[in-house]
């Protein structure tokens, strides 16, 4: 599939052609008009140029566009072919001088149908994962618009099929149409989506009026002369579909509130079609035209709701994938237990504890001994091995909910026990150097002949130490206080010593 280039279509020289020879055909209708006695082959001179329309759209369906808007391409091209074949059904019949009413009713309804296709081509947003029921509504709407239009033209209190009650249909539905191209083009959002509103909406703009005076003229006075106005919608629809369209409208931007507004909102301009044709019957079919009124309120309600559930549930998924991703991302790869970011953000918060309400906070530093050696003589493979079972036993020995550990780096570990003094944090860390030296972990560079791990403890409030970092620092000076004095032990500081060791340390020159 090709996407749209703005200058893959045309070169600049054979766009400048294509404009001559779309005036070249013109002034040939005109010649076919004044020299031809019969009117026939300046009728077909309008099948051709029909012909071409739908063609030009089955070129952009199949060749330029993607989706969504090759799908736009596709209904305006079914709603080309229906107008084309109603025309020539007109002209067939003229051929065939068959005063039957029967092919001009036919002809009648077809134009009406070509409407639905081309307002499905404006309305709908052709979301790839748009629910079957959501379809099946939209289906269920184009079947009751058509039952509609059959009834305003076949019923005997309708509009019926004449050809003055036939191009004020026709004439209505330009109007509601061109009011509905004009929001979706002053909210389209993408370029191809921009291009394809801009070309409807232009040739609209052209076709409506040219369309309404040329169907009265010609009833006051008729010619086929008439007839040549109606190249213009045609012909120039082929032209801007196949040239790039101009600087503004690529330079069109709107704002991304309106571009959600108009895609949220413009379904209903199925269900307000389907109310103002059902206006129009009740009042010779009242419970016909309230029916359809009830069903065009109906739809939109259930599509909205099946659209909002559908929200919902893309919503519930995204916050379980969130919740996911930060359960990943405060987590460990390695041993599963909460990270250094985690140990971080759960530290301060145990402290705004503490300065709130009081009591204090022990922080243990647990360190594998001689991990580098581990790794030397087993490899890396045993030694991530040996910090998961490590990380592990860490946590089973911890004996309240409330108390946190995290892997702070490398073979180091942190505790955190809130409310906890110093006599329990020292009995916490000897059941976890026992704990750590009962899994009986062969390490051969170790005095200990079986891994080991040395702590360092410390317990701070916040009338002793204005900072967590310093409690952080006390359990760290502990730490290597304990691997000095021969590892595999427990060894406390005193935060406050250690705030009072830095402040002389500052002090000196």
């Amino acid at each position: 599939m090709i996407i749209w280039d703005q200058d893959a279509i045309l070169n600049p020289n054979i766009r400048r052609y294509a404009w001559v020879g779309a005036c070249l055909y013109m002034a040939m209708h005109v010649l076919v008009t004044y020299f031809c006695a019969s009117y026939y082959p300046s009728d077909f001179v309008l099948v051709a140029l029909g012909l071409l329309k739908f063609a030009v759209c089955l070129w952009l369906f199949f060749k330029l566009s993607s989706f969504p808007t090759r799908f736009r391409w596709l209904f305006i091209a079914v709603a080309a072919l229906l107008s084309n074949i109603a025309t020539q059904i007109y002209i067939w019949r003229s051929l065939l001088l068959d005063n039957h009413t029967l092919l001009s009713s036919i002809a009648s309804f077809l134009f009406a149908l070509a409407a639905i296709p081309t307002l499905l081509a404006i309305a709908l947003n052709f979301n790839k994962q748009e629910s079957a029921a959501v379809r099946l509504m939209d289906a269920v709407l184009c079947l009751a618009l058509g039952y509609l239009f059959f009834v305003m033209l076949f019923s005997p209190a309708g509009v019926g099929t004449s050809a003055v009650s036939t191009h004020l249909l026709i004439n209505f539905e330009g109007g509601f149409l061109l009011a509905c191209s004009v929001i979706r083009f002053l909210a389209s959002d993408g370029a191809e989506e921009r291009r394809f509103q801009y070309v409807f909406f232009v040739c609209l703009a052209v076709s409506i009026p040219i369309v309404a005076i040329r169907n009265r003229w010609n009833a006051a006075w008729e010619t086929d002369f008439w007839n040549i106005p109606l190249d213009v919608p045609p012909l120039l629809f082929a032209l801007l579909a196949l040239n790039p369209p101009p600087k503004w409208v690529r330079n069109l931007h709107p704002p991304e509130q309106l571009v959600h507004m108009a895609r949220g909102g413009s379904p209903v301009f199925m269900s307000l079609a389907i109310a103002l044709l059902a206006i129009g019957v009740s009042h010779s079919n009242f419970y016909l035209g309230s029916a359809c009124i009830l069903l065009g309120i109906v739809s939109y309600g259930l599509r909205n709701a099946v659209i909002h559930g559908k929200l919902l549930e893309t919503e519930d998924r995204l916050l379980i994938a969130q919740k996911e991703l930060e359960i990943q991302a405060s987590r460990d790869a390695l041993t599963g237990i909460p990270n250094r970011r985690l140990f971080d953000e759960t530290l301060r918060r145990e402290w705004r504890n503490v300065v709130q309400r009081g009591g204090s906070l022990a922080v243990l530093m647990v360190d594998v001994d001689y991990f580098k050696n581990f790794n030397d003589v087993y490899g890396h493979p045993s030694g991530d091995a040996c910090l998961i079972v490590v990380a592990k036993s860490i946590q089973e020995v911890l004996p309240r909910v409330g108390d946190f550990v995290g892997r702070f780096g490398g073979e180091e570990f942190a505790v955190l026990l809130p409310e906890t003094p110093l006599d329990g944090a020292l009995a916490v860390a000897e059941r976890l150097r026992s704990c750590v030296m009962e899994l009986a972990i062969p390490h051969a560079k170790s005095e200990h002949k079986y891994v080991t791990v040395s702590i360092g403890a410390a317990v701070g409030n916040a009338a002793s130490i204005p900072d967590p970092s310093l409690l952080i620092k006390a359990a760290d000076e502990a730490l290597y206080r304990a691997k000095r004095a021969g590892r595999h032990r427990v060894e406390t500081m005193d935060p406050t010593t250690l705030s009072n060791l830095l402040s002389e340390t500052t002090k000196e020159p």
